[in-house]
């Protein structure tokens, strides 16, 4: 039984991760009650973050990373937190994009002035096929870059991740260039 957290500092340097077990019965509830009650997440989305904080707190202790604590709950609260916020940044990002590259594909849905609908579509044709192909997989179908990179044979997620970001900057490029003309 591992009651303190020394405890599980040395059974986890030493190999045995049969103390998480104990950490995700002992912080669980506590966690995940506090997600859904105080910032409004899903029972789901707060388990995926509270098993996503155990693994952080295994991987800060072994890399020597964990500071001196006195409360493993508040501890593994405040990765939870942190996790969850940058969930809600990431979404926040990905919806502000998603609304621009979905006008390229569903233009008659926004009420926008026409001409700007024709310079977006028309700088957006101008991205090369490759380009228009990752944007369309990550905002629109909401593909996974890890995915993307295995439908496109790239090398893997953090190339997807470049590219993307590449690609989006050369559209937004072009669309201020068309804009201006």
């Amino acid at each position: 039984m591992f009651s303190k957290i020394d405890d599980i500092r040395k059974a986890l340097l030493a190999g045995d991760n049969s103390c998480l077990q104990q950490v995700f019965d002992q912080c669980g509830n506590y966690c995940i009650k506090t997600l859904k009650d105080k910032y409004k997440c899903s029972k789901e989305d707060a388990e995926d973050i509270f098993i996503d904080s155990i693994i952080i707190f295994r991987e800060n202790v072994l890399n020597n990373k964990l500071q001196v604590i006195t409360s493993l709950k508040g501890y593994l609260l405040g990765i939870c937190v942190n996790k969850y916020k940058e969930q809600l940044f990431k979404e926040n990002r990905q919806l502000k994009h998603l609304d621009e590259i979905v006008q390229n594909w569903y233009p008659e849905e926004y009420e926008e002035d026409d001409s700007l609908k024709i310079i977006n579509n028309k700088a957006f044709s101008k991205l090369s096929i490759h380009c228009q192909t990752i944007l369309k997989y990550f905002y629109v179908e909401k593909i996974s870059m890890a995915e993307i990179a295995d439908h496109l044979n790239l090398a893997n997620a953090n190339s997807v991740k470049v590219t993307k970001a590449r690609c989006y900057k050369k559209w937004k490029d072009l669309v201020e260039k068309l804009k201006s003309n």
